[in-house]
């Protein structure tokens, strides 16, 4: 799934991130999104994605420390109604918040579960949780087909299911699935999600042609074929990584290019593809122009980061984090987060001056810093299968 570019007015000032944050939007068909100073919320408009408000948010969000917010149907978001704590879920709508502090969406807080619609997106449930998971610092889980992710315990942004069992069954087109503790993603079927495994992961491999994953301690996202140095995904299905420590999709060390199916909204090489990462520990990047990214290093697509530094250098118009102009996306700690920056970029304005951003390591985001500047705020490109 693609994500809409995002940045907050300078009339707003800067924004500060805090670590499970999220994205920002604005304008339907625009990918931007205005803050309300003084009100602590956004108007989300039908077809514009995520928008987040307040630090230690988590992701999309209407209330402070919400979470998500979907909107229209067939938008990918729900409208929520306001001055209510609670939101209406129509089908194919995407994500779903209700409670404040919940990071998503919580229905039945005594329950401790949430059923949703058949398509309907992401469900949360304990306040303070963020994602759904099984085991305490898992990752995500999905329970109904096509419905999204699900959050129970409160400060674990996680959902606990099997602790005993440590697995969880998958259904088709259902979603997200994560197993093991400390895990990550890792997808299944086409159009399924992603799923977690192994502990200290992050991420997961997967098999050819078969239903399960195997993942790689730190790897990151999905792994396939760590031999081959490439990966073939089908549509819609998700993310793909093969190295460890790469944080993202890395695929072809000497070609430094990954080929999919188009129309996946991942790791992707052809033009209005998704996401591609080459090197260990650098984020994402994409190849063609008019993409939904940004092309790094021409002739060269490949991403350098300053290794054991917690910051990275940015150029203007890159559209993500970068260390070089029009690059994309540039991850420097693993978990650690994206950034984005010049306006009119769909991203973030960070330290004009300085061209630079701290972030904090197992964040999952970036951290600006409040220096009284304007800063734009955009979302990392969520790892969904879509995300």
């Amino acid at each position: 799934m693609c994500y809409s570019r995002t940045v907050l007015r300078r009339a707003t000032g800067w924004v500060e991130i805090q670590p499970q944050t999220g994205w920002v939007e604005i304008e339907p068909q625009t990918g931007w999104v205005e803050k309300q100073p003084q009100t602590g919320w956004v108007e989300i408009e039908p077809q514009t994605g995520w928008v987040e408000i307040e630090p230690q948010t988590g992701w999309v969000e209407i209330e402070p420390q919400t979470g998500w917010v979907e909107i229209e149907p067939q938008t990918g978001w729900v409208e929520i109604e306001p001055q209510t704590d609670w939101v209406e879920i129509e089908p194919q709508t995407g994500w779903v918040e209700i409670e404040p502090q919940t990071g998503w969406v919580e229905i039945e807080p005594q329950t401790g579960w949430v059923e949703i619609e058949p398509q309907t997106g992401w469900v949360e449930i304990e306040p303070q949780t963020g994602w759904v998971e099984i085991e305490p610092q898992t990752g995500w889980v999905e329970i109904e087909p096509q419905t999204g992710w699900v959050e129970i315990e409160p400060q674990t942004g996680w959902v606990e299911i099997e602790p005993q069992t440590g697995w969880v069954e998958i259904e088709p087109q259902t979603g997200w699935v994560e197993i093991e503790p400390q895990t990550g993603w890792v997808e299944i079927e086409p159009q399924t999600g992603w799923v977690e495994i192994e502990p200290q992961t992050g991420w997961v491999e997967i098999e050819p042609q078969t239903d399960w994953v195997e993942i790689e301690p730190q790897t990151g996202w999905v792994e396939i074929e760590p031999q081959t140095g490439w990966v073939e995904i089908e549509p819609q299905t998700g993310w793909v990584e093969i190295e460890p420590q790469t944080g993202w999709v890395e695929i072809e060390p000497q070609t430094d290019w990954v080929e999919i199916e188009p129309q996946t909204g991942w790791v992707e090489i052809e033009p209005q593809t998704g996401w591609v990462e080459i090197e260990p520990q650098t984020g994402w990047v994409e190849i063609e122009p008019q993409t939904d990214w940004v092309e790094i290093e021409p002739q060269t697509d490949r991403v350098e980061i300053e290794p054991q530094t917690d910051w990275v250098e940015i150029e203007p118009q890159t559209g993500w984090v970068e260390i070089e102009p029009q690059t994309g996306w540039v991850e420097i700690e693993l978990q650690t987060g994206w950034v984005e920056i010049e306006p009119q970029t769909g991203w973030v304005e960070i330290e004009p001056q300085t061209d630079w951003v701290e972030i904090e390591p197992q964040t999952g985001w970036v951290e600006i810093e409040q220096l009284g500047t304007n800063h734009k705020l955009a979302g990392g490109a969520m790892r969904y299968g879509e995300r």
